[in-house]
């Protein structure tokens, strides 16, 4: 009886041995996926967004998990008003340098109209560059391996002959 429990001890430990192997092998492919993920993302550029999101109160995380996917992202029809911004942009993804056109209100009542916020990744944007600011269009100067470049973001209502 004694040496079938040796026997069987010998079998647990090549088991685990095996066990092991494997697991380091798994490690090993994971390092490799990562990897291969990483130099996928270096080559792939730069990804710009811009989406009419009818509203800026309620989104949820999923919502914010789709933003991070871009580098530059442009949100249109944000409806934040000026006095709501700092609030705002405390539950903005840090890794964003944010920017504000505050939504207009035509009279003290009724809904806010427009608003654009522009969502630049850090390290991208030139910092010093002179940026234009109109209502209905805002431009970011962004760095890129190949230079700088502007991205112009334009949001016209029914309005477009004041524009």
């Amino acid at each position: 009886m004694e040496e079938d429990f040796e026997e069987n001890k010998k079998e647990w430990r090549l088991e685990e041995n095996e066990k092991m192997r494997r697991r380091l092998r798994g490690g090993k492919r994971r390092r490799t996926e990562r990897k291969k993920k990483r130099i996928a993302e270096e080559q792939r550029g730069m990804t710009v967004g811009f989406w009419n999101i009818a509203g800026l109160k309620g989104k949820n995380e999923g919502f914010w998990k789709v933003v991070e996917k871009w580098d530059i992202i442009t949100l249109l029809e944000t409806w934040v008003e000026e006095k709501e911004w700092s609030k705002v942009k405390k539950i903005m993804p840090e890794r964003y340098v944010w920017k504000c056109q505050p939504a207009t209100r035509e009279k003290k009542r009724g809904r806010t109209r427009g608003g654009i916020i522009t969502g630049v990744r850090k390290g991208l944007e030139v910092e010093g560059k002179i940026e234009r600011e109109e209502e209905g269009v805002v431009e970011r100067i962004v760095r890129t391996k190949e230079g700088e470049g502007k991205i112009i973001s334009v949001y016209v209502n029914n309005d477009i002959d004041k524009k």
